[in-house]
C-alpha cells in the first residue's frame, strides 16, 4: 500500500479499522520496560512494527503514547553533521 491510496485511520482504532488501513497483526507480549501488556501490528507501506496497548471498547491505539517509560525506547537525537577542522 502506498501513500497515495493508503486509508487514514482515526485513533484510537478497531481492529477492524486497522485491518482495513493495511495493518496486520504479528504478536503480544508485555512491554519490556513497563510490563504492560502489548500488541504488536505491522505497519502499512513501511512495514514496520508498532506496538498497540488494547484499550477499552477493543480500541488500539499507540503504547508510545502512554509508556511511562517511552522515552527509554527513543533514539538520541542528532543535531546532524560536524565538520572537523584539517589543519
Amino acid at each position: 500500500m502506498t501513500r497515495e491510496n493508503a486509508v487514514r485511520v482515526n485513533w484510537p482504532a478497531t481492529v477492524k479499522e486497522l485491518q482495513t488501513a493495511g495493518y496486520s497483526y504479528q504478536y503480544s507480549r508485555p512491554c519490556r520496560l513497563c510490563t504492560a501488556r502489548i500488541e504488536f501490528w505491522e505497519t502499512p507501506g513501511a512495514r514496520k512494527l508498532m506496538p498497540m496497548d488494547i484499550l477499552a471498547g477493543g480500541k488500539r491505539a499507540s503504547h508510545f503514547a502512554t509508556c511511562p517509560k517511552a522515552e527509554a525506547f527513543r533514539r538520541p537525537h542528532h543535531e546532524g553533521p560536524v565538520q572537523l577542522k584539517l589543519l
